[in-house]
């Protein structure tokens, strides 16, 4: 087990190493490299897991936004140069008080074992790495001059204009902030200064000030509503995926919104993940139109943003 011999999990134990010892079921999620990720199900069992025992108003994270991320383009216009920087397994370098440890036991092929490291899964995890991440972007924020950073997680964005000779300064002092205290960096996810970078799933072109989806979204939502269009019925959490992509399409086809509404209506009152859902004739017309949008009107002004707060 990779996450053993790292150091982050203990173990294998032939018996619970804790009288109290809550065991929790893990999952594996697949990644978009070929790679998995380690969950630990801590919501379960329902109104008995671990999560529900950790306060909800300790877990609230604000994160930055599409709309952020467009504002500070729009402070440089067309000379505005973009780098990008992801952190490697974030939650994973944050670790848990031993007298934790017995909260966060894992069971595998008859032994036990112990996540010693903020799990995925916590619904506390993303608040607490959100506070490592703040510290974080503060100290470049500080060191570099430059208020031009956002960061969602672990994947953090510089901004930087062209008119300067220290375009790169900042990517490469998070760099060596990062190697400094010991925080791993993604190398395949480190994007020099460009001026088209994709960030929080949407393509940003600023020789063009443009926002919009990247081809291989425009791929699956298009392939997901012809989908939708060969069926009579589809199951609620179907329906929920598919308005899932068109709500975030929204934010770069700016007359999609409107084309939502029937599709919403259409799961109200439907409870169960698996009930099926009728896709009537009005429904397939908003999808239509909806293929027409993504074809014609695919990309936004970065000028169009809500800049509350940036000047």
């Amino acid at each position: 087990m990779k996450e053993v011999k790292l150091g982050r999990i203990a173990g294998p134990f032939r018996y619970p190493p804790f009288p109290t010892l809550q065991v929790s079921p893990m999952g594996l999620v697949p990644k978009k490299d070929g790679d998995f990720r380690l969950i630990q199900h801590l919501s379960y069992p329902e109104n008995n897991s671990i999560n529900d025992f950790i306060d909800k108003d300790h877990c609230s994270v604000q994160y930055s936004s599409v709309d952020e991320a467009a504002c500070l383009i729009n402070r440089h216009k067309t000379f505005a140069r973009l780098s990008q920087c992801d952190v490697k397994a974030a939650f994973r370098l944050l670790p848990i008080a031993p007298h934790d440890f017995d909260l966060l036991g894992i069971k595998f092929q008859g032994e036990y074992y112990l996540n010693k490291m903020l799990p995925m899964g916590a619904s506390i995890s993303c608040a607490l790495w959100e506070k490592f991440a703040k510290a974080l972007h503060w100290i470049i924020q500080l060191k570099s001059g430059n208020d031009d950073i956002l960061h969602y997680l672990d994947d953090f964005l510089f901004v930087e204009s062209s008119q300067t000779s220290k375009v790169g300064n900042t990517l490469k002092l998070f760099q060596e902030v990062c190697n400094k205290i010991g925080i791993p960096l993604a190398s395949d996810k480190t994007t020099l200064p460009t001026t088209l970078l994709m960030f929080l799933g949407i393509e940003f072109d600023t020789q063009n000030l443009i926002m919009r989806l990247p081809n291989e979204k425009l791929v699956k939502l298009s392939q997901k509503i012809r989908d939708t269009l060969d069926s009579s019925k589809i199951t609620l959490k179907d329906m929920q995926s598919l308005l899932g992509l068109l709500n975030f399409a929204c934010k770069v086809v700016a007359p999609g919104r409107t084309f939502c509404r029937r599709l919403i209506n259409s799961t109200i009152g439907v409870r169960k993940s698996y009930y099926k859902i009728r896709v009537n004739k009005q429904m397939k017309a908003d999808l239509e139109v909806w293929l027409d949008f993504l074809k014609q009107y695919n990309g936004v002004n970065c000028n169009n943003r809500q800049c509350m707060g940036f000047k």
